[in-house]
């Protein structure tokens, strides 16, 4: 929980220093209809969402797999946020929150084969 705090710290940082920030595009709005696609399709949950679905998992295997499935979307979403970030500084934070998550992924998936073995 202290990571997501400190990471959340961080990204508002990052907005603050790039609210003027315009990533260069092919066509005007690509990457805005990309990201707005990608979040509207609930690819992310909602705490209340996260909340219900993780009370609702009828055993380990299946909250593990809820598990991963957030991890993975979470790591998509940080490998396109690096591309945009225009300073190697940004670029640099972005990169250890992705290593953090391929570690979560690792973990959840060594959990996930102890349990069904």
């Amino acid at each position: 929980k202290e990571q997501e705090i400190h990471h959340s710290k961080r990204f508002q940082g990052m907005l603050d220093e790039l609210s003027d920030y315009v990533p260069r595009e092919e066509s005007v709005g690509d990457y805005e209809n990309y990201y707005n696609s990608f979040l509207s399709k609930r690819s992310y949950m909602e705490t209340e969402d996260a909340v219900e679905l993780a009370r609702n998992v009828k055993d380990d295997v299946e909250g593990i797999k809820l598990a991963l499935a957030q991890e993975k979307n979470t790591l998509l979403f940080f490998i396109e946020m690096k591309e945009l970030v225009p300073t190697n500084q940004h670029k640099e934070f972005v990169q250890m929150v992705i290593d953090e998550e391929r570690e979560h992924i690792a973990e959840l998936s060594d959990m996930l084969l102890e349990r069904m073995e």
